[in-house]
């Protein structure tokens, strides 16, 4: 009997053991330097077939977390940064991407839809693994998660291969948090994130390129279940209505950019080279 009331008191209040999980797992994020990656480091132009480009981007990372009875522990998120990145070209068109982070991984690609002009359109789908642990015992918690990133990039070409890019972003995750060791809470679920980048990428010299960028993000919806009982599914997410999370990074790029065919460039000319062009006539 007394097991069945234990049990009866597990069911009938999953949102304790969730609070919990939930609560460890922002206390997790916030002792850490690591943070979930929404940066994309790069831009709406797919590298050509062959080339390789390199890119080092120092970053802060920033949330606002409102307290709620889900997230007791709620509150203003600040931390540095740091990621690498490396691209490839397969095709004219399309290229695989691999990008590193503080506890984190994932590979990207680029496929680009309109080229050339003004405009570039460019689909830049990823998947990755972030990973985080803290404490032992039963203060230890756990948080794994596998980021889908599906961004949807608008190019503005000007200048001799400058680009101002920008365009909505949706990030599903699956996530696991592990609180309290084999004897604690676990919790397993999905969460949706929403939001947007924008950034602007100027071409310095044929190989270099410096690109600031900002993504600001919101969870939407989430669906977790806890030892085993699923609740909680709805907007607002684990971390509660009115959470935003803002990345900014500067990207420094060595290598191909997908700007150097010919009449990729736009030329741009000055008063005095007009005149001398005109006085050579």
């Amino acid at each position: 009997m007394d097991h069945s009331r234990n049990a009866l008191r597990r069911s009938a209040c999953p949102c304790k053991a969730r609070c919990r999980c939930v609560g460890l797992l922002l206390g997790v994020l916030g002792l850490s330097t690591g943070c979930p990656s929404f940066t994309l480091l790069k831009n709406a132009r797919a590298l050509d077939h062959g080339e390789f480009q390199f890119t080092a981007a120092p970053e802060v990372y920033g949330g606002v977390v409102p307290t709620t009875a889900a997230t007791p522990t709620g509150g203003t998120l600040f931390l540095p940064q740091v990621e690498l990145g490396a691209r490839y070209g397969i095709v004219d068109g399309f290229d695989l991407g691999l990008k590193l982070y503080i506890a984190g991984i994932e590979l990207d690609s680029t496929i680009q839809l309109v080229r050339g002009g003004p405009v570039d359109l460019a689909l830049e789908p990823g998947v990755g693994y972030f990973g985080i642990q803290a404490g032992s015992g039963a203060s230890s918690a756990g948080f794994d998660a596998i980021p889908f990133q599906v961004p949807l990039l608008v190019g503005i070409n000007f200048g001799p291969g400058h680009q101002f890019f920008f365009g909505p972003q949706v990030d599903p995750y699956v996530l696991i948090v592990d609180a309290g060791g084999s004897g604690g809470s676990s919790a397993t679920g999905v969460e949706l994130f929403v939001g947007g980048t924008i950034g602007l990428s100027f071409k310095v010299g044929r190989l270099f390129r410096i690109t600031p960028e900002i993504e600001l993000m919101s969870p939407v919806y989430a669906s977790v279940s806890v030892n085993g009982i699923t609740g909680g599914g709805g907007a607002g997410s684990t971390f509660g209505t009115g959470t935003f999370l803002l990345q900014g990074a500067v990207d420094f790029s060595i290598g191909g950019d997908g700007f150097n065919r010919p009449g990729d460039r736009q030329r741009t000319t000055s008063a005095t080279e007009e005149y001398h062009e005109w006085e050579g006539r």
